[in-house]
């Protein structure tokens, strides 16, 4: 199992949020590889937006996080809110932070 935290930065952490590291999920492009960089804080590349959909949309590429699970990879991807593989699961949100961040973003 993996922890990742979606903070008020609006950016995607790994750790939980007592541990988490300063390494943020980072994405150039549609059809780009999601990667870890060293969190800026400055939105751009590591802005993202965590719909009603569960989906996780990155704004600057106007894509989705998606996954290969038997590759062992997440990469962006047209958004399809059907595909199970663009669906993320946060345990504890605050949806009314969620709908706040979300006003600005589609």
């Amino acid at each position: 199992m993996q922890v990742f935290t979606f903070g008020w930065r609006e950016d995607i952490r790994v750790g939980d949020p007592m541990h988490t590291k300063k390494v943020c999920f980072d994405a150039v492009s549609h059809n780009s590889p999601v990667t870890l960089y060293d969190c800026h804080g400055m939105k751009g590349n590591q802005l993202w937006r965590y719909r009603k959909d569960k989906s996780l949309y990155h704004t600057v590429s106007n894509s989705c996080i998606d996954c290969s699970p038997n590759e062992r990879r997440i990469f962006m991807n047209t958004c399809d809110p059907s595909a199970p593989t663009q669906q993320w699961v946060f345990e504890k949100t605050n949806s009314t932070v969620l709908e706040q961040f979300d006003r600005g973003g589609k």
